[in-house]
């Protein structure tokens, strides 16, 4: 059973990050047991708009703004994130709505900050 899906979510306290961060998990595995997440922060004046969520419109952190931080999109192994939560180095949190998944989905195509790597991860 895979707790990395799409649509799951998962805090990282890793120092790469500076603070903790929320990642939404945007795919299942593939074929090399990884997954693409791109990273909840707040909505500052610097932040890309593609994806803004209202206060209290994901259930995690203050009740601010968020934005979606498509210039930070990764792909995670699995077994590290595995390895990072058994280590206390994160943790799962309440997964995305279909809706916001699919807003999220949905902007990752028209984001102008997405690196280029990720549409060829989508259209190889």
């Amino acid at each position: 059973m895979h707790f990395f899906v799409a649509g799951s979510a998962v805090l990282l306290f890793t120092a790469q990050q500076g603070k903790p961060h929320v990642w939404f998990i945007l795919t299942d595995p593939d074929g090399d047991n990884r997954v693409l997440a791109v990273m909840l922060v707040t909505r500052r004046r610097h932040t890309d708009e593609t994806t803004i969520l209202a206060p209290g419109e994901y259930p995690f952190g203050n009740p601010v703004e968020g934005a979606i931080a498509y210039g930070e999109t990764k792909l995670f192994p699995v077994n590290w994130l595995t390895d990072m939560v058994r280590k206390n180095k994160a943790r799962m949190c309440e997964p995305l709505s279909s809706e916001l998944l699919a807003r999220v989905l949905a902007g990752i195509k028209v984001s102008g900050h997405v690196p280029n790597w990720v549409g060829e991860y989508f259209d190889p």
